[in-house]
């Protein structure tokens, strides 16, 4: 399969702002890889990035913005992640980086789209009710161990973020209570320093 790179400064510089300020351009903090099915991003920043907003034309149809979140655990520098998943019924013709917001609260690209795009903006108003979540989480492990967590993930269930509550509750089945409150107090150490 034939990979594209794009995300040049060229393919980029139509997005640039910071903080949705006007500034010099700066370089695509994202290297984008696609192939018909697939965007790929590698994080070429010197930053660590929290959210990632691209716009993904596919045959079908018109372009829309695509996104993901890393709001709990950042893309650091060097990082690849496979951002979109596309549909061999329906391709994926090309992809740009629209956004990008960054572990210190700056932004590259087109600002306004972290409030007017419901996907962005969706992602964004999660992050606190799954804060909430992992700090109950933590919370019910102090007082009452493995039965106490699994007893409120299972409670979480209905009203769960993202499939957060269900990702956990398994880890604390499979591995105990205290694998699934180590990983959630990475999330919570790594936003513990945010001021966003």
């Amino acid at each position: 399969m034939r990979k594209l790179w794009v995300c040049s400064l060229l393919v980029c510089s139509a997005f640039g702002f910071v903080a949705g300020i006007a500034q010099a351009q700066t370089a695509c903090p994202i290297k984008l890889t696609i192939t018909s099915n697939e965007v790929d991003g590698a994080n070429v920043s010197s930053k660590a990035i929290v959210l990632i907003g691209l716009k993904v034309s596919t045959q079908a149809a018109n372009p829309t913005i695509a996104s993901h979140d890393f709001y709990f655990v950042p893309m650091v520098p060097g990082d690849s992640y496979a951002l979109t998943p596309g549909d061999d019924n329906n391709p994926i013709t090309a992809a740009t980086v629209a956004v990008v917001q960054f572990d210190d609260g700056t932004t590259w690209g087109n600002a306004a789209l972290l409030a007017t795009d419901e996907g962005l903006a969706g992602l964004i108003a999660q992050r606190p009710r799954m804060l909430e979540l992992y700090k109950g989480g933590v919370a019910a492990y102090n007082q009452g161990g493995d039965t106490a967590l699994i007893n409120y993930f299972t409670s979480a269930l209905p009203h769960d973020a993202g499939g957060v509550a269900h990702k956990y509750l398994r880890v604390a089945q499979t591995s105990g209570g205290a694998a699934a409150i180590s990983l959630i107090q990475t999330r919570l150490n790594n936003v513990a320093v945010r001021s966003f």
